[in-house]
């Protein structure tokens, strides 16, 4: 029973974690998509994000089979931080710029 209600709590957490990305997804599809292009444009962006949760899933399997159970947690995390500074620094305004 402990087993599982950890599990409950690391799947909420990671749904939380999660959250953000998609709000994000929606906010730039509809902030730079025009009208006539945005289900193309919503429908793109969600097989990206899908296609990232799935190839995480599969490498976090092939993580945990060679190291433990924290390698994809550490992976997660690196991936996190990379990809928000990559964002940040994408997203910069022409202010910011000078």
């Amino acid at each position: 029973m402990q087993q599982q209600i950890a599990f409950a709590v690391f799947a909420f957490a990671a749904g939380l974690a999660i959250a953000p990305a998609f709000t994000a997804q929606i906010m730039l599809v509809t902030d730079t998509t025009p009208p006539k292009y945005a289900t193309e444009a919503f429908t793109w962006s969600s097989t990206c994000i899908v296609s990232g949760i799935n190839l995480g899933t599969a490498s976090g399997v092939a993580l945990i089979e060679k190291f433990n159970i924290g390698a994809p947690f550490l992976r997660g995390v690196t991936v996190m931080i990379v990809t928000s500074k990559v964002a940040f620094w994408m997203f910069r305004t022409p202010a910011q710029l000078n």
